[in-house]
C-alpha cells in the first residue's frame, strides 16, 4: 500500500467553480489532468502524467474505500464518493468525485474522474464512515466483512438467497443513524480485487 507522506493539518479550500478532471488507463496511470486539478493538487501536469493516480492518495482514507471503488469500476459501473486527497505540499483537500469507466469494444480501457468541491455535510458524513472503517475491532465491521467474503465464495444463486435474507438485518437496528446511512451493509461485488489494484486511486 502506498503511503504519501508527510501530511499536514492544513486544508486547501477547493473553489466552488473548480472542476478537477483526470483520465487514466485501466491500471490507473494518469494520461490527462485539467488545469484545476494541477492547481489544487500542487503537482504540475508533467509531474502527474505517466504516474499512478495514487500519487494524491491521502493515508487517512481507509483502503476499504479504494477496494470498493475498484470493485465497482472494474465491472464497468460508475462510482461516486467523497474523498480526501493529499496535495504535493502535504496539505489536504476534499472532493466529491465521480469515476466513470471508459469502454472500448465492451472492455474497460481506462477511467475518467470528475471532481468538484465537497460540501461540509458530505465531508462530515465521510469522516464518520472513515472512522468506522478504521475501527477494525468493531463487531459490525467484522460481520460485514464476513458477509462480503461469504458472498464472494458463493455462486450467483447463493448470493441472491443470502442477500434477500441479510438485507433485512439492518431493519433490526433502524435506530442507528450510521446504519440508516448505509455504512453497515451493501451488496458485495462478485469481483476479487488484487492487492496492487486497490491503491491506484
Amino acid at each position: 500500500m502506498r503511503k504519501n507522506l508527510p501530511v499536514t493539518s492544513q486544508e486547501i479550500e477547493v473553489p466552488t467553480n473548480a472542476v478537477l478532471i483526470s483520465r487514466t488507463d485501466a491500471k490507473g496511470i494518469i494520461s490527462y489532468v485539467s488545469q484545476d486539478f494541477a492547481h489544487i493538487s500542487g503537482f504540475s501536469e508533467r509531474e502527474m502524467v505517466g504516474e499512478s493516480h495514487n500519487l494524491i492518495r491521502h493515508p487517512a482514507v481507509p483502503s476499504e474505500v479504494f477496494r470498493e471503488m475498484w470493485e465497482t469500476i472494474k465491472e464497468g459501473n460508475p462510482w461516486s464518493g467523497v474523498i480526501k486527497n493529499r496535495a504535493k505540499s502535504g496539505d489536504y483537500y476534499w472532493v466529491d468525485a465521480t469515476i466513470t469507466p471508459v469502454m472500448s469494444e465492451g472492455i474497460v480501457s481506462g477511467y475518467m474522474s470528475v471532481r468538484k468541491k465537497a460540501t461540509r455535510k458530505q465531508i462530515e458524513r465521510a469522516e464518520i464512515l472513515f472512522d468506522e472503517l478504521r475501527n477494525t475491532k468493531s463487531f459490525f465491521w467484522k460481520l460485514r466483512t464476513g458477509i462480503r467474503t461469504l458472498f464472494k465464495k458463493l455462486g450467483l444463486s447463493g448470493r441472491i438467497i443470502l442477500y434477500v435474507l441479510f438485507v433485512f438485518v439492518p431493519l433490526l437496528f433502524a435506530n442507528f443513524e450510521w446504519i440508516q446511512n448505509g455504512l453497515f451493509f451493501y451488496p458485495p461485488s462478485v469481483l476479487s480485487v488484487g492487492r496492487s489494484e486497490c491503491f491506484f486511486w
